[in-house]
């Protein structure tokens, strides 16, 4: 029998930190060395992902390829064309035409029939094809961006998030930009089934007292 696992490690904040020095925080100093010492560890499958975005993945696989960390086929590709259709140009059409929901003429009710249905064809694209490379993998780990849409729903996958503090949500005037955003849409995304690591007691009980996910999860 194979007991050995297939985990996923997402490394989306290694290619913005690999970028931008503001974004090299100590999340992405942190998965720095947790990726040598996963390689290092022979009783398990190791894969990694960089599922935000297509930019994400790229930037993802440059840094990669410039640290020598790891073999880029390890690297799994989650986004579909679809999605990032969907996020680069059909949202951004809809925002344009934003004045013809307001309107109840023959050409405007066309239109908004026909948005809506290629609205639901990405999505539905999007939502098959862009958790295909977490098929046939037993754990997905990300240490700070919100879990892959409708990967919740994929037969023997175990979801796990290290949330390191909720600095940003409580004491946003000290940072000089609003990331918050990041960390509430992965608190949102947890779901019953899922497996929370706080680092510290502090961070458990702020997230507890912030959100409705249960303590013992």
């Amino acid at each position: 029998v194979d007991l050995r696992l297939r985990i996923v490690y997402d490394i989306s904040v290694l290619a913005a930190g690999h970028f931008t020095q503001f974004s090299k925080t100590g999340v992405a100093r942190v998965t720095e060395q947790l990726i040598h010492a996963l390689l290092e560890n022979q009783q398990h499958e190791f894969y990694f992902s960089a599922h935000m975005s297509t930019d994400v993945y790229l930037k993802a696989r440059k840094y990669i390829e410039d640290q020598a960390v790891l073999d880029p086929s390890r690297l799994l590709h989650g986004r579909s064309l679809a999605e990032e259709i969907n996020r680069r140009f059909f949202s951004r059409y809809i925002a344009k035409r934003s004045e013809i929901y307001s309107r109840h003429d023959l050409p405007a009710r066309v239109e908004r029939r026909i948005l809506t249905e290629t609205g639901n064809l990405l999505r539905r694209l999007a939502g098959a094809s862009s958790i295909n490379y977490l098929r046939n993998k037993d754990v997905f780990h990300t240490n700070y961006y919100a879990f892959p849409h409708h990967s919740e729903n994929l037969p023997g996958l175990r979801r796990f998030m290290t949330i390191y503090d909720l600095i940003q949500i409580i004491y946003p005037e000290y940072f000089k930009y609003d990331n918050s955003k990041d960390v509430r849409d992965a608190l949102k995304s947890v779901r019953p089934n899922d497996v929370i690591f706080a680092i510290s007691q502090c961070t458990k009980d702020d997230i507890c007292n912030l959100t409705d996910i249960d303590p013992e999860q």
